[in-house]
Protein backbone atom coordinates (compact mmCIF):
# COMPACT_ATOMS: atom_id res chain seq x y z
CA UNK A 1 0.00 0.00 0.00
CA UNK A 2 1.35 3.40 -0.90
CA UNK A 3 1.95 6.15 1.63
CA UNK A 4 -1.38 7.72 2.59
CA UNK A 5 -0.96 11.38 1.84
CA UNK A 6 -2.28 13.21 4.89
CA UNK A 7 0.06 15.98 3.74
CA UNK A 8 1.13 17.17 0.33
CA UNK A 9 4.08 15.39 -1.28
CA UNK A 10 6.21 18.49 -0.76
CA UNK A 11 5.36 18.54 2.96
CA UNK A 12 6.09 14.83 3.29
CA UNK A 13 9.51 15.24 1.69
CA UNK A 14 10.28 18.27 3.85
CA UNK A 15 9.31 16.36 7.01
CA UNK A 16 11.52 13.44 5.95
CA UNK A 17 14.47 15.76 5.37
CA UNK A 18 13.96 17.46 8.74
CA UNK A 19 13.65 14.08 10.46
CA UNK A 20 16.90 12.65 9.15
CA UNK A 21 18.66 15.97 9.70
CA UNK A 22 17.69 16.02 13.38
CA UNK A 23 18.15 12.26 13.86
CA UNK A 24 20.87 10.81 11.58
CA UNK A 25 19.99 7.32 12.82
CA UNK A 26 16.30 7.95 12.28
CA UNK A 27 15.95 6.00 9.05
CA UNK A 28 17.37 2.81 10.56
CA UNK A 29 15.22 3.24 13.66
CA UNK A 30 12.07 3.86 11.64
CA UNK A 31 12.84 0.80 9.49
CA UNK A 32 12.65 -1.32 12.66
CA UNK A 33 9.34 0.23 13.70
CA UNK A 34 6.93 -2.49 12.61
CA UNK A 35 3.98 -2.00 14.94
CA UNK A 36 4.88 -5.07 16.98
CA UNK A 37 8.11 -4.31 18.85
CA UNK A 38 7.96 -1.65 21.54
CA UNK A 39 10.58 1.06 21.76
CA UNK A 40 12.50 -0.81 24.48
CA UNK A 41 12.94 -3.86 22.22
CA UNK A 42 14.06 -1.66 19.33
CA UNK A 43 16.56 0.07 21.65
CA UNK A 44 17.98 -3.30 22.64
CA UNK A 45 18.15 -4.57 19.05
CA UNK A 46 19.89 -1.44 17.75
CA UNK A 47 21.99 -0.85 20.88
CA UNK A 48 20.67 2.64 21.60
CA UNK A 49 19.33 4.09 24.83
CA UNK A 50 15.58 3.67 25.36
CA UNK A 51 15.20 7.40 25.88
CA UNK A 52 16.75 8.16 22.50
CA UNK A 53 14.55 5.64 20.67
CA UNK A 54 11.45 7.06 22.35
CA UNK A 55 12.51 10.57 21.33
CA UNK A 56 13.03 9.56 17.69
CA UNK A 57 9.73 7.71 17.42
CA UNK A 58 7.75 10.52 18.96
CA UNK A 59 9.41 12.92 16.52
CA UNK A 60 8.44 10.62 13.64
CA UNK A 61 4.84 10.63 14.87
CA UNK A 62 4.71 14.43 15.01
CA UNK A 63 6.06 14.59 11.46
CA UNK A 64 3.40 12.10 10.26
CA UNK A 65 6.04 9.47 9.43
CA UNK A 66 4.78 6.97 11.99
CA UNK A 67 1.71 6.31 14.09
CA UNK A 68 1.43 5.16 17.68
CA UNK A 69 -0.41 1.82 17.83
CA UNK A 70 -0.48 1.74 21.62
CA UNK A 71 1.76 3.02 24.44
CA UNK A 72 5.38 2.35 23.52
CA UNK A 73 4.60 0.75 20.15
CA UNK A 74 4.83 2.66 16.88
CA UNK A 75 4.47 1.73 13.23
CA UNK A 76 6.00 3.57 10.30
CA UNK A 77 3.60 4.84 7.65
CA UNK A 78 3.45 2.59 4.61
CA UNK A 79 5.73 3.81 1.83
CA UNK A 80 7.37 6.52 3.92
CA UNK A 81 10.87 4.97 3.76
CA UNK A 82 11.19 5.84 0.08
CA UNK A 83 11.01 9.54 0.91
CA UNK A 84 13.61 9.53 3.68
CA UNK A 85 17.06 10.45 2.30
CA UNK A 86 20.27 8.80 3.39
CA UNK A 87 22.06 11.10 5.79
CA UNK A 88 25.64 11.77 4.77
CA UNK A 89 26.54 13.65 7.91
CA UNK A 90 28.53 12.06 10.68
CA UNK A 91 26.10 10.20 12.91
CA UNK A 92 25.27 11.62 16.32
CA UNK A 93 23.97 8.37 17.73
CA UNK A 94 22.95 8.19 21.35
CA UNK A 95 25.21 5.49 22.83
CA UNK A 96 24.01 2.67 25.00
CA UNK A 97 24.86 2.63 28.69
CA UNK A 98 27.47 -0.09 28.09
CA UNK A 99 29.21 2.10 25.51
CA UNK A 100 29.14 5.13 27.80
CA UNK A 101 30.78 3.15 30.58
CA UNK A 102 33.45 1.82 28.21
CA UNK A 103 34.25 5.32 27.03
CA UNK A 104 34.28 6.67 30.56
CA UNK A 105 36.93 4.14 31.56
CA UNK A 106 39.35 5.49 28.97
CA UNK A 107 42.01 7.85 30.24
CA UNK A 108 41.15 11.49 29.56
CA UNK A 109 43.15 13.08 26.78
CA UNK A 110 43.78 16.31 28.64
CA UNK A 111 47.15 17.95 28.53
CA UNK A 112 48.55 19.15 31.83
CA UNK A 113 51.23 21.28 30.22
CA UNK A 114 51.16 24.86 31.45
CA UNK A 115 48.42 23.95 33.90
CA UNK A 116 47.06 27.15 35.48
CA UNK A 117 46.79 25.87 39.04
CA UNK A 118 47.22 22.16 39.74
CA UNK A 119 46.50 18.76 38.27
CA UNK A 120 44.12 17.88 41.09
CA UNK A 121 41.08 17.69 38.74
CA UNK A 122 42.91 15.05 36.71
CA UNK A 123 43.81 13.13 39.84
CA UNK A 124 40.13 12.93 40.80
CA UNK A 125 38.61 12.16 37.41
CA UNK A 126 38.89 8.36 37.58
CA UNK A 127 37.12 8.32 40.94
CA UNK A 128 34.45 10.78 39.84
CA UNK A 129 33.76 8.74 36.69
CA UNK A 130 32.16 6.07 38.89
CA UNK A 131 29.76 8.65 40.22
CA UNK A 132 28.87 10.00 36.78
CA UNK A 133 28.10 6.51 35.49
CA UNK A 134 25.86 5.68 38.42
CA UNK A 135 24.02 9.00 38.29
CA UNK A 136 23.32 8.63 34.56
CA UNK A 137 21.97 5.11 34.94
CA UNK A 138 19.84 5.80 38.03
CA UNK A 139 18.17 9.03 36.87
CA UNK A 140 17.39 7.66 33.42
CA UNK A 141 16.11 4.39 34.89
CA UNK A 142 13.69 6.35 37.07
CA UNK A 143 12.58 8.40 34.06
CA UNK A 144 11.94 5.22 32.09
CA UNK A 145 9.96 3.81 35.02
CA UNK A 146 7.77 6.92 35.09
CA UNK A 147 7.20 6.73 31.32
CA UNK A 148 6.33 3.05 31.64
CA UNK A 149 3.68 3.80 34.26
CA UNK A 150 2.19 7.03 32.88
CA UNK A 151 3.01 6.75 29.18
CA UNK A 152 5.79 7.88 26.86
CA UNK A 153 3.92 11.02 25.78
CA UNK A 154 4.74 13.13 28.82
CA UNK A 155 2.70 16.13 27.67
CA UNK A 156 -0.51 14.11 28.17
CA UNK A 157 -0.02 13.61 31.90
CA UNK A 158 2.65 16.09 33.06
CA UNK A 159 0.31 18.68 34.60
CA UNK A 160 -2.04 16.09 36.11
CA UNK A 161 0.50 13.71 37.66
CA UNK A 162 3.30 16.05 38.73
CA UNK A 163 3.32 18.29 41.79
CA UNK A 164 2.67 21.93 40.76
CA UNK A 165 5.90 23.06 42.44
CA UNK A 166 7.94 20.69 40.24
CA UNK A 167 6.01 21.79 37.14
CA UNK A 168 6.90 25.38 38.02
CA UNK A 169 10.56 24.60 38.73
CA UNK A 170 10.98 22.73 35.44
CA UNK A 171 9.25 25.49 33.49
CA UNK A 172 11.60 28.08 35.02
CA UNK A 173 14.61 25.88 34.26
CA UNK A 174 13.60 25.53 30.62
CA UNK A 175 13.08 29.28 30.29
CA UNK A 176 16.22 30.38 32.16
CA UNK A 177 18.61 27.69 31.00
CA UNK A 178 17.54 26.41 27.57
CA UNK A 179 19.54 23.41 26.40
CA UNK A 180 21.09 24.18 23.03
CA UNK A 181 22.87 20.90 22.43
CA UNK A 182 21.07 17.60 21.97
CA UNK A 183 17.39 18.50 22.26
CA UNK A 184 15.73 17.14 25.35
CA UNK A 185 12.71 14.99 24.75
CA UNK A 186 10.29 16.50 27.25
CA UNK A 187 9.88 18.07 30.68
CA UNK A 188 10.86 14.81 32.39
CA UNK A 189 14.40 15.14 31.07
CA UNK A 190 14.77 18.41 32.97
CA UNK A 191 14.07 16.73 36.31
CA UNK A 192 16.71 15.59 38.79
CA UNK A 193 16.85 12.75 41.30
CA UNK A 194 14.94 14.50 44.08
CA UNK A 195 12.14 15.58 41.75
CA UNK A 196 11.87 12.11 40.23
CA UNK A 197 11.45 10.71 43.73
CA UNK A 198 8.70 13.23 44.48
CA UNK A 199 6.80 12.29 41.31
CA UNK A 200 6.88 8.59 42.18
CA UNK A 201 6.06 8.96 45.88
CA UNK A 202 3.28 11.54 45.46
CA UNK A 203 0.17 10.42 47.34
CA UNK A 204 -1.90 10.17 44.16
CA UNK A 205 0.86 8.31 42.26
CA UNK A 206 2.40 5.80 44.66
CA UNK A 207 -0.15 3.05 44.10
CA UNK A 208 0.51 3.22 40.34
CA UNK A 209 4.22 2.55 40.86
CA UNK A 210 4.00 -0.10 43.59
CA UNK A 211 3.54 -3.03 41.14
CA UNK A 212 6.84 -2.12 39.49
CA UNK A 213 8.85 -1.92 42.71
CA UNK A 214 10.43 -4.46 45.02
CA UNK A 215 10.28 -1.90 47.83
CA UNK A 216 6.60 -1.40 48.63
CA UNK A 217 7.14 0.83 51.68
CA UNK A 218 7.04 4.44 50.52
CA UNK A 219 9.04 5.75 53.49
CA UNK A 220 11.85 3.24 52.87
CA UNK A 221 11.82 4.01 49.15
CA UNK A 222 12.15 7.75 49.85
CA UNK A 223 14.84 7.25 52.47
CA UNK A 224 16.97 5.14 50.12
CA UNK A 225 16.91 7.84 47.46
CA UNK A 226 17.46 10.62 50.00
CA UNK A 227 20.75 8.98 51.03
CA UNK A 228 22.03 9.36 47.45
CA UNK A 229 20.94 12.96 46.90
CA UNK A 230 24.00 14.63 48.54
CA UNK A 231 26.24 12.54 46.29
CA UNK A 232 24.04 13.39 43.32
CA UNK A 233 24.38 17.12 44.00
CA UNK A 234 28.16 16.90 44.27
CA UNK A 235 28.40 14.91 41.03
CA UNK A 236 25.98 17.21 39.20
CA UNK A 237 27.99 20.29 40.18
CA UNK A 238 31.34 18.62 39.47
CA UNK A 239 32.45 18.83 43.11
CA UNK A 240 34.99 16.11 44.02
CA UNK A 241 33.47 13.54 46.34
CA UNK A 242 35.24 12.96 49.63
CA UNK A 243 36.84 9.60 50.31
CA UNK A 244 34.05 8.50 52.65
CA UNK A 245 31.40 9.42 50.09
CA UNK A 246 33.29 7.72 47.26
CA UNK A 247 33.34 4.56 49.33
CA UNK A 248 29.55 4.41 49.50
CA UNK A 249 28.40 6.22 46.35
CA UNK A 250 28.20 3.05 44.25
CA UNK A 251 26.31 1.25 47.00
CA UNK A 252 23.81 4.12 47.38
CA UNK A 253 22.96 4.18 43.69
CA UNK A 254 22.84 0.39 43.45
CA UNK A 255 20.39 0.32 46.35
CA UNK A 256 18.06 2.52 44.29
CA UNK A 257 18.24 0.21 41.28
CA UNK A 258 17.55 -2.82 43.46
CA UNK A 259 14.21 -1.35 44.47
CA UNK A 260 12.98 -1.44 40.87
CA UNK A 261 11.72 -4.63 39.26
Amino acid sequence: MAYKQELSLAEIKKNCEDFVSDYPDGKNILRATDGEKNYEEIAKDLDFSKTYISTVLNAAKKLHLAERIKPGIFKKKSGVMSYIPENKKKKRSAPSISKIIQRAKKKPKISIKDKPFSNRPLQNIDKMTIGYQNLYIVENTLRELIRKVFGVEVSKWWNQKVNPSIVKEVKETIEKYPYHGYRRQDELEYTHLGQLKEIITAKKNWSDFSPYLHERDKASFSATIDKAIPSRNSIGHCIPLKDADLKYVDMRFQDILKMIK
